[in-house]
């Protein structure tokens, strides 16, 4: 998996379930390189996950 499989997952996958979960979920990930690539990190930031 690259950076932009990782990022298409986040929002295809990832973003419904913690919007289902609500603010009770917890989103952690490693560094992983394609974690903190500037558009996994530009995604995440637009996706307004801390």
């Amino acid at each position: 998996m690259d950076s932009i499989m990782y990022c298409t997952f986040l929002k295809q996958n990832m973003m419904p379930s913690l919007q289902k979960l609500g603010r009770t979920a917890v989103f952690q990930h490693d560094n992983d390189p394609k974690h903190i690539t500037k558009m996994t990190i530009a995604l995440l930031r637009k996706l307004q996950v801390k």
